[in-house]
């Protein structure tokens, strides 16, 4: 039997009412040289061994080192469990689950990003509770089965505001891609503060079941980073024959129908503007880059149709990060997904696909994203979330300095980039027509 405790600290007033969660483990599971998932470990030290000089001072070793918590899949999860406080001192859920380490390069972090595993073997095999008040379906309603979670330490805005992705993505949730739900959560890890995070949801089968009412689990593909992430062996083949039309000519109205029972072109252009209009630069070739369908058609709903579509995620390095060209609101974001992304390249040469992402961008600069807009949400993330930063820098380290760099940055990005990036596309658009 697992309980936590918290001498002499009332949640409630101390953390006015954000939701709280203490994830209990055997030590031995997070800090143990063979087995701990936070750990260089063995791992490091017999890859270091070996390694070259050359090897071992590359930064690609750095972001993305051999080590025990760069592993992942089921042999590095363990069982731990989960108390939930909902905004007060009094426990509302206990759950035996299963908990990975979570992300790319943001796993060298101290604080690190975790998924979170509800499983048949530790106790339910889905959670049924409210864990994220925002997550709705398509028809508006609560989100209440849940098969996994996220902890996010904020990714690559760990150092600054943290809640950069979740204010981006809710900004965009009425859009035709997914997003992911989010709120801000305490973590106390084996009875230790362990920092503000953003607890959202995880994107899965499960997901797309409950937020697509009539969609069967068992009927879906899932690509993460053009690989296959869920579905059964041989469902690749239908990922590389959407990505085929990569080298055929969309602007043939044959080829371009055939494009169009495989992919939702609405939702491709929705989406490929909004990555485009924020300016993420962590979203070259295949990288972050997540799509689904129902691998047969059974028409239970509008998205039960066999057609691609994508999920949106890890937007923070964008709008103005790190004060880099890359993210700055007067560079070209377009051509620059003209050249990472092929299947992009050829539907923009056809002038239905143009017209929709054109549209597209428009409104989402117009209105997602809009200055009004983005300042409000900034307003608002910033006076739930900076009360409990103080705290997160004395466990972490301290980079309180940049939190209103930060928010400037943002301000600026959005304030500049409607005219920056539509006067790049204008100029753009009538060669690749002209090209056509």
């Amino acid at each position: 039997m697992t309980r936590s405790y918290f001498p002499g600290l009332d949640l409630a007033e101390h953390y006015h009412g954000v939701m709280v969660l203490s994830l209990v483990t055997d030590a031995r599971n997070l800090l143990d040289y063979d087995t701990g998932i936070l750990v260089k470990g063995r791992i490091w030290d017999a890859w270091a061994a070996s390694a070259s000089q050359q090897e071992l001072t590359d930064p690609e070793s750095r972001w993305h080192p051999v080590a025990n918590f760069s592993q992942s899949g089921e042999a590095w999860e363990c069982p731990a469990s989960l108390e939930l406080f909902d905004g007060t001192c009094t426990l509302t859920l206990q759950e035996n689950i299963g908990i990975r380490v979570h992300g790319g390069a943001s796993r060298n972090y101290s604080q690190k990003s975790l998924s979170l595993f509800f499983r048949g073997r530790y106790g339910v095999d889905r959670l049924s509770y409210p864990l994220l008040p925002a997550a709705v379906d398509q028809n508006g309603e609560a989100i209440t089965v849940y098969k996994s979670f996220l902890l996010r330490n904020g990714g690559n805005d760990r150092e600054y505001l943290k809640f950069k992705d979740a204010m981006l993505q809710e900004l965009l949730s009425e859009r035709r891609f997914a997003h992911q739900a989010a709120r801000p959560a305490i973590l106390f890890l084996n009875g230790e503060y362990w920092g503000i995070c953003t607890m959202c949801e995880k994107y899965g089968s499960t997901y797309l079941e409950t937020h697509y009412p009539g969609i069967d689990r068992d009927n879906v593909v899932l690509i993460k980073d053009g690989k296959l992430d869920e579905g059964r062996p041989g469902d690749l083949a239908l990922y590389e024959e959407l990505m085929g039309f990569a080298e055929e000519d969309l602007t043939f109205p044959a080829v371009w129908r055939n494009f169009k029972s495989l992919m939702d072109v609405e939702s491709m252009a929705e989406y490929f503007a909004a990555e485009i209009y924020m300016g993420n630069a962590n979203w070259e070739g295949q990288h972050n880059i997540r799509l689904w369908r129902t691998r047969v058609p059974q028409n239970a709903n509008e998205y039960d149709d066999g057609r691609w579509r994508f999920l949106l995620y890890d937007t923070e390095y964008s709008s103005g990060l790190y004060g880099q060209q890359a993210t700055s609101a007067p560079y070209d974001s377009f051509s620059a997904a003209l050249s990472a992304h092929p299947l992009f390249a050829a539907a923009i040469q056809n002038p239905e696909f143009q017209s929709l992402f054109y549209d597209a961008i428009q409104s989402i600069g117009r209105e997602d994203l809009s200055p009004a807009r983005v300042d409000a949400a900034l307003e608002e993330y910033s006076a739930q979330w900076q009360p409990f930063m103080a705290e997160y820098y004395l466990r972490f380290g301290d980079t309180g300095w940049a939190w209103n760099s930060n928010i400037d940055r943002i301000h600026t990005f959005f304030s500049e980039r409607y005219d920056a990036i539509l006067a790049h596309i204008d100029t753009a658009l009538p060669t690749l027509s002209a090209a056509g």
